[in-house]
């Protein structure tokens, strides 16, 4: 079975790429494109791996992210946060994110990055 993937950003444009180039690789994808979808998706199922913008309109990745780690098989995720805010990296970690990329990000060094997890 292929590995589920998240992808939420209110970029559509981006979820899409990401989308396109992340199915290309065998992951199943799942795509939202605010925090409150990401939400609705994680309380049906729990995916292998979420990439989540952080500033989103009403509901940010920080809340996805917690409300993701709040549930039971949450926690085995590897979650990627992606911002174009440096400030947010000292907080990313202290709220469990695996990884955190700067946008504009290199797509290269995010699939390396997500390849490289023991999933």
């Amino acid at each position: 079975m292929d590995k589920q993937l998240l992808i939420v950003d209110d970029c559509p444009i981006l979820v899409e790429l990401l989308s396109e180039i992340f199915s290309i690789e065998g992951y199943e994808i799942i795509a939202a494109y605010d925090g409150q979808e990401a939400i609705d998706v994680i309380s049906e199922t729990i995916p292998d791996i979420a990439i989540l913008d952080v500033n989103m309109p009403l509901i940010s990745g920080y809340e996805v992210l917690n409300y993701l780690r709040s549930q039971a098989d949450g926690y085995h995720t590897k979650v990627f946060l992606l911002t174009g805010d440096y400030r947010v990296y000292r907080d990313a970690y202290a709220n469990l994110a695996d990884s955190v990329l700067s946008k504009p990000f290199d797509l290269d060094e995010l699939l390396h990055q997500i390849a490289s997890m023991d999933i």
